[in-house]
């Protein structure tokens, strides 16, 4: 991250009055910063536990930096290196989707609902990749769209 969302912490430090500090989306006291948001909060932490969980993926969130180096040196296929990043990427603008609903509207996004759309992306993705060579020379991929589309 570049520290260029505006999170409540960086209202704070460029002199931007905040009501409240806190995270919106978790019930800790925890002020609101990117680390938080994304790495620390246990909303988001539930969010990628479960969907690492029905991706039959072992890869723990420890900052987008490091999932990302992790996902390069890993060795997987291409194509299952590009699904993990999708995933990953899909967490983090929901997240930030739900943030925002609370913030600006008031209303919660549910956990429930975040992982099924990122689940609905994510097998609408694999279903539109499946007729590319990269896909069809993949076992992940094989064993993904069986598992994603049943």
């Amino acid at each position: 991250m570049q520290s260029r969302l505006l999170t409540r912490e960086r209202k704070l430090r460029l002199h931007i009055p905040v009501e409240d500090s806190d995270c919106c989306l978790c019930d800790e006291q925890t002020m609101e910063t990117t680390v938080h948001l994304f790495e620390e909060c246990s909303w988001t932490k539930s969010v990628w536990q479960e969907l690492m969980k029905w991706a039959g993926i072992t890869l723990s969130n420890n900052g987008i930096k490091q999932v990302l180096e992790c996902i390069k040196v890993k060795h997987w296929k291409q194509f299952q290196k590009e699904v993990v990043a999708a995933i990953s990427g899909a967490i983090l603008y929901h997240t930030w989707r739900a943030r925002n609903w609370k913030k600006f509207n008031r209303k919660s996004v549910h956990r429930e609902e975040v992982v099924t759309q990122i689940k609905k992306e994510l097998i609408e993705r694999l279903y539109f990749l499946s007729k590319s060579k990269k896909a069809r020379n993949c076992s992940f991929f094989h064993s993904a769209l069986t598992m994603y589309l049943v």
